[in-house]
């Protein structure tokens, strides 16, 4: 089932399936690791603010946004 990452709660992960955004929002993505086929967890969320994910070995800060572009399939 596809969510948008904003929706996952945390410690749950997921394969990100797209990054619906700009040429400038996928490469600023991609050169933190995050790109499609990769597998992100949420570590934490903040009510209404960002989310701490990590995406491979690397752990980064992504505003709500951000997280409402990308698409993440996750098994129910």
């Amino acid at each position: 089932m596809k969510k948008k990452l904003s929706e996952l709660k945390s410690d749950q992960r997921g394969e990100i399936a797209a990054l619906n955004g700009g040429e400038q929002f996928q490469l600023r993505l991609k050169s933190r690791g995050v790109r499609k086929g990769e597998t992100v967890t949420v570590l934490t969320r903040q009510p209404g603010g960002p989310l701490v994910i990590q995406a491979g070995r690397t752990q980064l800060t992504v505003g709500r946004g951000m997280a409402e572009k990308i698409l993440v399939e996750v098994e129910e």
